[in-house]
């Protein structure tokens, strides 16, 4: 699935500012990708938010 493949993507890119909390060999699932997106909104800089805006496109079902 393309969402749980950018969150695992943004979960290593981003570990250290928005995730350093976490286990770093967490192993991101398809319930971990709006947590991932969580994340990377509250702890992230511009590139984070846009990251996190994608993988919130990814998670809607077009309408």
């Amino acid at each position: 699935m393309v969402s749980v493949r950018e969150a695992r993507k943004a979960y290593r890119a981003h570990y250290l500012t928005c995730f350093w909390w976490a286990r770093p060999d967490l192993v991101v699932r398809t319930q971990d990708v709006a947590w991932v997106a969580d994340g990377l909104r509250k702890h992230g800089g511009h590139d984070a938010w846009r990251v996190a805006a994608r993988l919130e496109q990814l998670l809607s079902p077009p309408t």
